[in-house]
């Protein structure tokens, strides 16, 4: 369905303002002040040699792309293809929709969840990380807004993890620890993938805001340029597009700073 000119104003003026319709959901925190600003990535020079045709053609890469807070006027969904070659490699995740503003944590979390055999619903996920708080959703399946479980509060993907028996790097204790951040460069993005362990990027906004998405993906097209997979639970239905890769922005623009990653993401054995 096409956007109209006012629709695609509206939106400009809301994420200038902080009150875009798809823009972050998550309250703000501060990085751990031990952590330090990781010096830029070298970027390796191309080597034509190491490169193989990714899956999908030029056209169906350009397709998949989009900038942050833009919509595509015709987006599907592309089919999984669970492949992994040297420069392309594409996880079987399922896009899920958060049922609440606030709840980015919660369906990052439900996506990386069920990608490794555990399904469970963001209510029940609501339920187990904030037992003291439950019920989280009212009985028509709606988060209930009169318990925060997360909403507003601030809920983190980390304890949805230590919940549900998960190891995750880096390590904290989510009952005393505000969650610590790392900053994936690219070939440790590329790893995560490659060993079958989709990740969650920390994304923060200029207004002031953070927000969760979900990395399975990674290509490396004709001429070097890097690609990643992501995943953004707030639109509806949930966007899945090509973001592209900067030796120093990493996932971020002009609009958006990639904060860090929650990775090794993995059942404990």
């Amino acid at each position: 369905m096409k956007r109209s000119p006012w629709s695609a104003i509206a939106v400009l003026l809301g994420v200038v303002f902080g009150n875009s319709p798809i823009g972050y959901s998550q309250p703000t925190i501060l990085i751990a002040p031990e952590l330090k600003p990781f010096p830029p990535e070298p970027v390796p020079p191309y080597d034509p040699t190491l490169h193989k045709p990714p899956k999908l053609s030029p056209e169906d890469l350009k397709a998949m792309e989009k900038p942050f807070f833009g919509i595509p006027e015709q987006f599907k969904p592309q089919e999984c293809l669970s492949s992994c070659e040297e420069d392309f490699c594409l996880l079987c995740t399922k896009p899920v929709k958060q049922l609440e503003a606030g709840w980015c944590w919660n369906a990052t979390s439900q996506i990386v969840l069920d990608y490794h055999g555990v399904p469970d619903e963001q209510c029940r996920i609501a339920d187990r990380v904030y037992p003291s708080q439950s019920p989280c959703c009212m009985s028509d399946g709606r988060p209930h807004t009169g318990n925060d479980c997360g909403l507003t509060s601030g809920g983190f993907p980390q304890y949805v993890f230590a919940t549900y028996g998960f190891d995750y790097s880096p390590p904290n204790n989510p009952t005393t620890d505000a969650p610590r951040l790392q900053l994936l460069y690219w070939n440790s993005a590329r790893n995560q993938i490659l060993a079958a362990r989709p990740y969650i990027a920390w994304m923060g906004s200029a207004a002031g805001t953070d927000h969760t998405l979900v990395v399975h993906g990674f290509t490396t097209e004709s001429g070097g340029v890097r690609k990643l997979k992501v995943i953004d639970p707030q639109s509806n239905p949930p966007e899945d597009w090509w973001q592209p890769w900067h030796s120093q922005l990493h996932l971020g623009n002009a609009n958006n700073t990639h904060r860090g990653d929650i990775a090794d993401i993995e059942p404990k054995p």
